[in-house]
């Protein structure tokens, strides 16, 4: 207890905790920034004083011996050094050991272990490539490590590369119960293996999680909490993808961790290929023929028709035949605005890997895409080109599909003359190393004079952008000082192409947003869009507004959007945020006018993730203050004070007491259990424990059914849950860039999928599904989820450019890709949004194809292997009615192998 009391007393200067302290905190050592927590949790807010039990001693000391640890890797020679590298396993098979987000993390290894053989580290075996590596990887995951824990002898997999353990994370899959803990003795092998058999001095992490993150919490902090059961107080380091602020959170609340934040992978504009290119110039034949006065124009609109058919793009615009030739120049319009919408998104193009900077091409296509919105008082490249030429900018983002008056090309036409431009600008920018002195000449070259804008956006490319893209290579080096127990400076992670381009600096540690400063001005504003974007589109197909949406929050996007969401969701009940004009907190919430407003207000349910939940009590408080809010306000078209007054009566009917009838008529925010994360919707897919959509529901609803708000806290209330389900008429939820879509995690289509599945099993209907896009601020669009999933086949699941950018990273995007196919199947279960023609095309793509075939089986036959069999389930399940021949060449392969 001495010992203890000499611990605490070396931490005494953190009992004021304020938000200098908070500041400081970053410049220390992760075992003072757990301190610092430790200390703020167990603070008495009345009188500032801390009432010590034994899990806080206990804390402390463990504290304390991490940052004893974390003095070993600075004393040891690098030759001495034992490293465990554990990668992440989110499958139970071989298919995709590193599955995270625009990380070659294998590849990534490959450059880490010669790294470190250059600086002394015993590494007795360097792979070649990543291929080799994989390969030993797997091959010696069964037979090489035997670990005994509790008298029980566990395979490990993985294996010793001189004083390297690598080895494979146990996957979160489910076992016999569908809903039992994710991990128990046997799944936690390699940490134990880490921390006991081998004595590692430093672990790293690779990929998108690590142990602690999804592992159960007990109360306490010491003897009974998981995450210091197994993982005990080894330094851990972790290198990810800029993109995932919200497992970093995680990692931070549950491990005594720190991170190498790393460069978003290569992005490029879409451009045209294969058939869209020809369906773009049938396009462009109809309107030139119609500028010459063809009169029979017939034969013109019947080839565009026909090859629209083809490829099936009526579906993604939604026309038939008869309304296509009915109003022909409409249908062309809105044919040429998707066209150009395909044409100018954005889309990964590989993958990053660790310390490698961007050149040539990809370096160019970065700062395009980078440049194609503005950043702060930075002007984008395509805005200025814009004003020299006298276009508007925003309208013409706004009508792609536009004719311009008195000739054959659309306003999207124009947009890519314009993007034309801006690429030969920056590549002979390029071309003269991005020197600031050729700025003027670059810009009389393409532009015709001078021109201060353009001048202030290349230069700012030249002295801020590119030397921050760059840097890439720094990651390496500063993981190496990781290891070596130095610091490492932190930078705040935001959305890096939506004015955040000054966080490009990814070689550091990072943090986050402040939790209390809840909904900037401009997130309000473009939370007012998504809103009415959403009831715009809803009105024009139902002819009334809804009358209860159910709206889904994660915690990654609401950190990356500033709380756009919350905004919208403010905005749907008529309700306006109050700001601190000192610190720009919300303090209070008013009401919008009905006069003001022109609407309903509209009911919202709102499913959090457990992650959420975990972080932002403060929004779940401010949402219920709202709900309680408007729920009081008597008026006609007010449909949460109806739906409220409604539950009230019924509750009191069943013999509740008035006061406990209120308190579940006022429910309106559901998660999952305290300390439980993810539905189980997507492990009862990946191990076929489902019959049905019904099934799906049923899962949905026993894991999500728990109520937060009015003191409930986690409490069951899946009844409840039904209840408000059985009203809604619309489900939704946002991104904020193109850098992820839906078909990127399961956790789209087991939130938002598995949502709109509950709603269907309980009401009969199938909810209209939305998806808010937010991605460029200037062109906020609201999308039907089959469309938005059409969409992105078109951008890059059936893009042959993208399949080849692919191809450069053998194992990583045969896996990758297998994921997205997986997850095609996981919409498809939730949401019945695949097409049969969808389903026919990854068949044709990447089965079929002997080029891609064979690139599969020499990189992952494993990933090939799933697909065929992931095709075979849907037609089994009769979700896909294959062509005649089709599935005879499926079955004809799986009986090949």
């Amino acid at each position: 207890m001495r010992e203890t009391k000499n611990i605490i007393k070396k931490y005494e200067h953190f009992i004021v905790v304020n938000r200098l302290d908070k500041c400081k905190a970053k410049y220390h050592s992760s075992a003072y920034e757990k301190a610092l927590n430790v200390m703020k949790d167990k603070r008495n807010m009345r009188n500032k004083v801390y009432n010590f039990n034994q899990s806080i001693y206990g804390e402390l000391e463990q504290i304390h011996c991490l940052e004893v640890r974390v003095e070993n890797p600075r004393r040891l020679n690098n030759s001495k050094k034992k490293i465990a590298i554990i990668f992440h396993n989110h499958l139970s098979g071989d298919e995709d050991i590193d599955n995270v987000y625009g990380f070659d993390s294998i590849e990534s290894l490959v450059i880490l272990l010669s790294k470190m053989k250059i600086e002394g580290y015993d590494v007795e075996y360097l792979p070649k490539d990543g291929k080799e590596l994989i390969d030993r990887l797997l091959g010696y995951s069964t037979n090489e490590i035997e670990l005994s824990i509790d008298g029980k002898k566990f395979l490990i997999p993985g294996f010793i590369n001189g004083n390297i353990f690598i080895g494979i994370q146990y996957s979160k899959d489910f076992g016999d119960e569908l809903l039992e803990e994710y991990y128990s003795s046997d799944k936690l092998c390699n940490d134990k293996c880490s921390q006991g058999m081998f004595k590692a001095d430093v672990v790293i992490h690779v990929g998108s999680h690590d142990t602690s993150e999804l592992l159960l919490e007990k109360s306490g902090l010491c003897s009974g909490y998981y995450p210091n059961i197994v993982l005990e107080i080894i330094p851990r380091s972790h290198y990810y993808a800029i993109k995932n602020q919200g497992d970093e959170i995680k990692f931070r609340e549950k491990s005594h961790i720190s991170m190498i934040e790393c460069m978003v992978p290569p992005l490029n504009f879409v451009g045209s290929y294969d058939d869209i290119e020809e369906v773009y110039n049938l396009l462009r034949m109809y309107y030139d023929a119609k500028l010459k006065g063809v009169k029979n124009l017939y034969l013109y609109k019947k080839m565009l028709w026909e090859e629209v058919c083809k490829l099936n793009i009526q579906d993604d615009i939604e026309y038939s035949k008869e309304h296509a030739f009915k109003h022909f120049d409409k249908f062309s319009e809105i044919l040429s605005s998707y066209l150009n919408e395909i044409k100018f998104s954005y889309i990964k193009e590989g993958f990053h890997v660790l310390g490698r900077s961007l050149y040539g091409e990809d370096l160019v296509n970065m700062i395009l895409v980078t440049m194609s919105s503005r950043n702060d008082s930075i002007p984008s490249l395509h805005e200025v080109i814009c004003e020299v030429f006298g276009y508007d900018y925003e309208f013409m983002l706004n009508n792609k599909g536009m004719i311009v008056e008195g000739t054959s090309k659309t306003c999207g036409d124009l947009l890519g003359e314009v993007s034309t431009v801006a690429k030969k600008i920056i590549i002979h920018f390029y071309d003269f190393n991005f020197k600031t002195k050729y700025i003027d000449g670059v810009i009389q070259k393409y532009l015709g004079s001078t021109n201060d804008k353009m001048a202030t956006t290349l230069r700012y490319i030249a002295e801020e952008l590119v030397p921050k893209f760059h840097r890439a290579k720094d990651e390496i080096h500063n993981l190496m000082k990781l290891l070596n127990g130095q610091f490492i400076p932190s930078v705040k992670s935001k959305n890096v192409f939506i004015d955040d381009v000054d966080t490009l600096s990814m070689d550091r540690d990072f943090y986050t947003l402040n939790s209390r400063i809840i909904l900037s001005s401009l997130a309000w504003e473009k939370g007012k869009k998504l809103g009415d974007e959403l009831l715009k589109d809803y009105i024009s197909n139902n002819g009334r507004y809804p009358k209860s949406i159910a709206l889904v929050l994660c915690l990654d996007p609401t950190m990356r959007n500033r709380e756009e969401d919350i905004a919208e969701i403010l905005y749907l009940m008529g309700l306006r945020p109050v700001w601190n004009k000192k610190n720009c907190e919300v303090v209070d919430l008013e009401f919008i006018s009905m006069e003001e407003l022109g609407r309903p207000r509209i009911d919202v349910i709102v499913k959090i993730s457990g992650s959420f939940r975990d972080t932002f009590q403060g929004i779940i408080d401010l949402l219920y203050k709202a709900f309680e809010k408007v729920s009081e306000l008597e008026e006609n078209e007010n449909y949460i004070y109806q739906h409220v007054k409604e539950d009230i009566a019924k509750e009191i009917k069943l013999g509740y007491r008035e006061e406990d009838a209120k308190d579940n008529a006022l429910l309106r925010i559901f998660g999952p259990k305290a300390g439980t994360y993810g539905t189980g919707i997507d492990k009862a897919i990946d191990i076929k424990r489902w019959n049905n959509g019904d099934d799906l529901s049923k899962i949905y609803l026993n894991s999500q059914g728990y109520a937060y708000g009015r003191g409930k806290n986690g409490k069951f209330e899946k009844e409840q849950f039904i209840e408000k389900l059985r009203r809604v008429d619309v489900t939704v939820q946002n991104i904020i860039s193109r850098e992820i879509d839906i078909l990127d995690s399961s956790d789209y289509y087991q939130y938002h999928g598995g949502l709109a599945c509950a709603v269907k099993t309980i009401s009969g209907k199938q909810p209209k599904m939305y998806y808010g896009d937010s991605s460029n601020p200037i062109d906020i669009k609201v999308k039907n989820i089959a469309r938005e999933l059409k969409y992105i086949y078109r951008i890059r699941v059936l893009n042959s450019n993208w399949i080849k950018s692919m191809k450069k990273h053998g194992y990583k995007s045969a896996g990758y890709i297998y994921n997205t196919i997986n997850n095609s199947f996981g919409w498809d279960a939730t949401s019945y949004i695949m097409e049969n023609w969808m389903y026919e095309e990854l068949a044709e793509k990447y089965v079929f194809s002997e080029d891609i075939k064979e690139w599969f089986e020499e990189n992952n036959p494993t990933a090939l292997y799933n697909i065929v069999e992931k095709l075979l389930e849907a037609y089994r399940r009769k979700m896909w009615e294959p062509k005649e021949g089709t599935l005879q060449k499926l079955l004809m392969y799986i009986s090949k192998i």
